[in-house]
């Protein structure tokens, strides 16, 4: 029996199992080949580990002796201790940030399936480590079939599955996707796309993807219901989706096809329209796509559209440059008026274009660069909301240097001429604006 112990001690190797922020699996045992060790670990005192040999404490330094690399088939030892950016005579602890920054570097290089590191050999204070890797296969060849063959080759291009690329289970998922959604996005809704992936009988670890796609028949919407509308029609409804509408006799300029984005973003606009009338609580309750026998869907919709609300007061503050009066003038909306946020932000913060007509542009064309105005409800009550138009005008800034560059033919005075604003000039953001259209009228750029 003491023989037997004694022989099972000798042929004993110890694992011990990390736990990393990385979630990474470290292995760490004694032993001389690689392959008798994956067979006996077992896990241990995770504060220290003893052999008849040695002891490994853990959090202790030690100085790193060398590093093995088993496993793998096409890339070279050299080139993963240099993927580790470890290097021998370094101080290193086990478990330690220089130890777990080497299996995440490893795992970065998106070259490596699984990443193991076992302890080969303890010398004193000297350690050797052995890393055991698993390569991703390399993609050789991708052929899809199901569609004709010009439109095969432009799909492998816009999907850049190339030879050599390495195969993870994200890049079979995401092109699973991608060719999906480029029939689905067409009005395909049950397109089904299968990928199959064999390994090459010739070179080593290299893959071949075979990818058949089934597009099924273009699907057409039949009907697109509301339920819970009353203060605006089902037709004015669907009006207010740009991109999604029903099957149409005679409408040939826009299908009927669904597309899932195009239709998030329609669902939007019914909002919109609903907060421009001041429903400003309306809300999708749901929606739901219902399938008939001829290969059609119809979308239902149920709205809840709440109360109507009305501008109460409006109210200026802050405002020394310029009166209510004024300031009215450019907001155009009364008190009773039907509540419209779309209109208020407009009228206060502008409207995208050029040409906007509201108050920040009014304060923004005489010199008030770094002036703002913002609206803030203030109250509601019952279907009234009070606002306020909050302006803060600071200084006024002046044009202190105009230059220009880019110009390697066009003389500056001829670019200069065009210009509105001119250095010791009052900022104005119509000015700038103007002067930036008619350089561009020149013809010269």
């Amino acid at each position: 029996m003491e023989r037997q112990a004694n022989k099972l001690q000798n042929n004993f190797f110890i694992k011990l199992f990390f736990t990393t922020i990385l979630t990474y699996t470290l292995f760490f045992t004694f032993g001389a080949h690689a392959q008798t060790k994956k067979d006996s670990l077992s896990i241990v005192n995770k504060d220290t580990i003893t052999s008849k040999e040695a002891s490994f404490t853990k959090g202790k330094e030690y100085v790193l002796g060398g590093i093995s690399v088993t496993g793998l088939k096409k890339f070279s030892e050299e080139t993963v201790r240099v993927f580790t950016g470890l290097r021998n005579g370094q101080p290193i602890k086990l478990p330690g940030d220089k130890l777990t920054s080497a299996i995440k570097k490893l795992y970065e290089s998106k070259q490596f399936s699984n990443v193991d590191v076992y302890l080969e050999k303890l010398d004193k204070n000297t350690v050797y480590l052995e890393f055991y890797v698993q390569e991703l296969p390399q993609l050789n060849t991708v052929k899809i079939t199901g569609v004709k063959k010009g439109k095969a080759k432009e799909l492998l291009k816009e999907a850049e599955l190339k030879q050599g690329a390495m195969v993870t289970d994200n890049l079979v998922v995401t092109s699973r996707n991608y060719f999906t959604k480029k029939y689905t996005d067409k009005g395909f809704l049950k397109t089904k796309v299968n990928l199959n992936i064999k390994k090459d009988t010739i070179d080593a670890n290299t893959v071949n993807m075979a990818i058949f796609i089934d597009k099924g028949k273009k699907i057409k919407i039949k009907k697109i219901t509301f339920k819970g509308n009353k203060a605006i029609s089902a037709g004015q409804l669907r009006k207010a989706m740009k991109n999604t509408k029903q099957k149409l006799i005679g409408r040939f300029w826009k299908g009927s096809k669904y597309i899932e984005e195009d239709f998030i973003e329609d669902l939007e606009s019914i909002l919109d329209k609903y907060s421009r009338l001041g429903y400003r609580d309306a809300r999708i309750l749901s929606d739901k796509i219902t399938w008939n026998d001829n290969n059609s869907i119809n979308i239902h919709i149920e709205l809840e559209e709440g109360r109507q609300y009305r501008f109460a007061e409006i109210l200026f503050v802050g405002n020394k440059e310029y009166t209510d009066d004024q300031l009215q003038m450019y907001l155009k909306i009364e008190e009773g008026d039907v509540y419209n946020g779309a209109v208020l932000k407009e009228r206060v913060k502008g409207d995208g274009t050029p040409t906007s007509q509201d108050i920040s542009t009014l304060y923004q064309d005489n010199g008030f660069l770094f002036s703002s105005v913002n609206a803030v409800e203030t109250k509601v009550k019952n279907d009234s909301i009070t606002v306020e138009i909050r302006i803060r005008e600071d200084e006024k800034a002046r044009i202190r240097k105009v230059s220009v560059s880019g110009n390697d033919k066009t003389n500056d005075h001829v670019i200069f001429r065009e210009l509105r604003v001119k250095p010791g000039d009052l900022f104005s953001r119509s000015a700038i604006i103007r002067s930036i259209r008619e350089i561009g009228q020149l013809g010269f750029f």
